[in-house]
């Protein structure tokens, strides 16, 4: 009958399908994980409950490469991890919202950090960036109000936008000679940055009085919000202010532009609470 054969590809689709998932992910003690094309093994979750954890390098005698997509999402057991040798990619939202989490330990093989791989984790107060990583992508490290301090290495060329947005106890930082690349809104909301330190030998950025602007002066990429300034005279060479840049500077109340500005970027100064008037040039466009 038409029932019975509907019922019977129904039955058929439900055990496909379980085929496939049960094929698909592996379970390891407290891992579940997935065989890549390569022959190694990326870790798709964790099942355990572990205060302190050594994730392991091997699993059933195949390498370990990855941390997969949400693996360690909402693990508030997690204070401190460690992660192998054998790791070269840590996955979009890897350990996402682990509020317990302290401490990591990255190795030095490690190449990417991916999209907010350790967004708010708002407990994690220190973090050493391997020389081997060469991008930190967007949001890797928002919300993470508790970071006071972040060695960004010499190998790093690239820093996604909001990447240490809203870390509010960020105090300084570094930019590598190497970093070719700053997305919008990368150090937004830091209220306790005084300082962004630029090489001279960097190509694409400068830093004066701790302002960052692009290498000919023309764009300020961010204002450091922890600074007390109160007036803010913009050089003349400047066309062009980006997003967020002055975002949350509580204690600007006035600032000058100069007549050469074409654009002002999107909450450009949003949130500047004592700014009490504002005169734009007609070179704005």
């Amino acid at each position: 009958t038409v029932i019975a054969l509907l019922t019977g590809i129904a039955v058929f689709i439900t055990m496909a399908v379980l085929c496939v998932f049960s094929a698909g992910a592996e379970t390891f003690g407290d891992f579940r994980y997935e065989l890549l094309e390569n022959g190694t093994v990326e870790i798709t979750d964790y099942l355990g409950g572990a205060e302190k954890l050594t994730i392991p390098s091997q699993i059933d005698g195949k390498k370990v490469t990855a941390i997969g997509a949400y693996a360690f999402e909402e693990c508030n057991s997690l204070v401190s991890v460690t992660i192998p040798a054998s790791v070269t990619d840590i996955g979009n939202y890897a350990f996402y919202y682990c509020e317990s989490l302290e401490s990591v330990a990255i190795s030095g093989n490690v190449t990417r950090i991916g999209n907010k791989a350790f967004g708010n984790c708002n407990a994690l107060s220190s973090i050493s960036i391997p020389e081997s990583v060469t991008s930190i992508s967007g949001s890797a490290f928002l919300y993470c109000t508790s970071l006071a301090s972040v060695t960004i290495p010499d190998s790093v060329t690239s820093i996604g936008g909001f990447a240490f947005g809203f870390c509010k106890n960020l105090t300084s930082v570094t930019i590598p000679d190497n970093v070719t690349d700053i997305g919008d809104c990368a150090f937004t909301s830091c209220e306790a940055l005084t300082s962004i330190d630029v090489s001279e030998a960097n190509d694409y950025y400068s830093s004066v009085d701790g302002v960052l602007f692009n290498k000919d002066m023309t764009d300020i990429i961010q204002y450091p919000i922890g600074k007390t300034d109160t007036d803010y005279i913009i050089p003349n060479s400047v066309t062009n202010i980006a997003v967020s840049a002055f975002e949350a500077c509580k204690t600007l109340t006035s600032v000058t532009f100069p007549n050469g500005v074409t654009s002002i970027g999107d909450y450009a100064f949003a949130g500047c609470a004592s700014l009490t008037s504002v005169t734009i040039p007609d070179s704005v466009t």
